[in-house]
């Protein structure tokens, strides 16, 4: 498994908020904070769209510190990626991220 790929199964190498991050593209966070806000009522300031992957030891997006449940569990399971678990068939809490992401698909359930 490449090691961009953090425990749901995104490669953060094309994730929006990593590309804004590392390039410190700003026209990007901006366009990234008005998307959120519309969409999901948050109050996301642009220079708050840092994030430099869930497995990093360097920033990260509030969200996925206190917000990811995916993260959460598999931080608590002691597994690297949620295709470790063996529950990851029957799991709710990453069903959502494997029914609409054939990336997740491929990399966590090798299909």
């Amino acid at each position: 498994m490449d090691k961009n790929i953090v425990y749901c199964g995104f490669d953060c190498t094309k994730c929006e908020v990593y590309i804004a991050t590392v390039n410190n593209d700003l026209a990007l966070k901006e366009k990234l904070a008005k998307k959120w806000n519309e969409s999901m009522g948050t109050s996301l300031e642009s220079s708050n769209v840092i994030c430099y992957g869930c497995k990093s030891d360097k920033k990260k997006l509030d969200f996925c510190i206190s917000g990811c449940k995916i993260r959460a569990c598999a931080i608590e399971s002691g597994v690297s990626h949620c295709g470790q678990c063996p529950k990851i068939r029957t799991c709710e809490t990453i069903k959502a991220v494997l029914d609409s992401n054939e990336l997740s698909r491929k990399e966590l359930l090798g299909e």
